[in-house]
């Protein structure tokens, strides 16, 4: 359960092939996410260093939250042969 609670969260804010294929950020930017942000910077305006820094920030905001998780985990994940 908590494998795929990491994976999740990690999936959820990576999500980019549904707003790019569905609608490429839809009408009035409705699906604007995160990952097309990255993409349309990077690749559609050509700004390799801002788009790379936005990679970034995604990267360490990833990191830090699985980090805590790892760290909340220890108060209600709990191994069988695990002596308290």
């Amino acid at each position: 359960m908590f494998f795929n609670s990491v994976l999740a969260c990690i999936g959820a804010v990576q999500a980019f092939e549904t707003a790019f294929v569905g609608t490429g950020g839809g009408p009035a930017y409705a699906t604007w996410i995160y990952g097309l942000h990255i993409y349309r910077t990077a690749f559609d305006y050509t700004d390799m260093g801002y788009g790379s820094t936005l990679a970034w920030i995604l990267f360490i905001v990833l990191a830090v939250f699985t980090y805590i998780q790892f760290k909340a985990s220890k108060h209600w994940v709990h191994y069988a042969g695990e002596e308290r």
